[in-house]
């Protein structure tokens, strides 16, 4: 997989990480099973595919595509990340409070999938982005065709906390194509 490492930025304009893994248990946790994003850091992806990615362990293996640190940015303006699977949260993208992820154009994340203990059976759910309680969401151009499901740490009824750039119709575009997840 890709780590970028506090303060560095990496930039993927094509190609794929794909068929990463990272492993966590109580000791020691695993995030980012494609990508790993510190703090302070910047990822931009431009186009191309993380797929297939796996965060594995106890319920703090997030990102089983992207795990964006505290501080972290993150910035998809096209591309897809899809058939990723984590034990925690954030199958496709887990942002961490107080980081950014950028959602813009046609970007896609879709089809990732949570497994875990519900102390009954294993279980599985779709879980594409999930949001820390203080992490965002920016739209800073058009979503067209872009498609995500958003699950977030706060209480359901709480609205998103989307903040577009431009124009204020961003809103609406965006509530026409993120949906909570699961995606129909």
């Amino acid at each position: 997989g890709v780590y970028v490492g506090q303060g560095a930025t990496f930039i993927m304009n094509d190609g794929s990480i794909i068929n990463n893994s990272t492993y966590g248990d109580s000791e020691q946790k695993g995030p980012g099973g494609g990508v790993y994003v510190g703090q302070g850091a910047a990822f931009t992806m431009n186009g191309g595919f993380i797929t297939e990615n796996w965060s594995q362990g106890s319920n703090t293996c997030q990102g089983g595509g992207v795990y964006v640190e505290q501080e972290g940015t993150f910035t998809m303006n096209g591309g897809t990340i899809n058939e990723n699977i984590s034990t925690g949260n954030g199958s496709g993208v887990y942002v961490a409070d107080n980081s950014t992820f950028s959602f813009n154009n046609n970007a896609q994340v879709i089809n990732n999938l949570r497994q875990f203990d519900d102390n009954v059976y294993w279980a599985e759910k779709t879980e594409n982005i999930y949001l820390a309680a203080n992490a965002m969401i920016h739209i800073t151009e058009p979503l067209d065709g872009a498609r995500a499901g958003v699950t977030r740490a706060q209480a359901k009824d709480a609205p998103l906390p989307i903040h577009p750039r431009r124009r204020s119709d961003r809103c609406d575009r965006l509530s026409s194509n993120l949906a909570p997840n699961p995606i129909i």
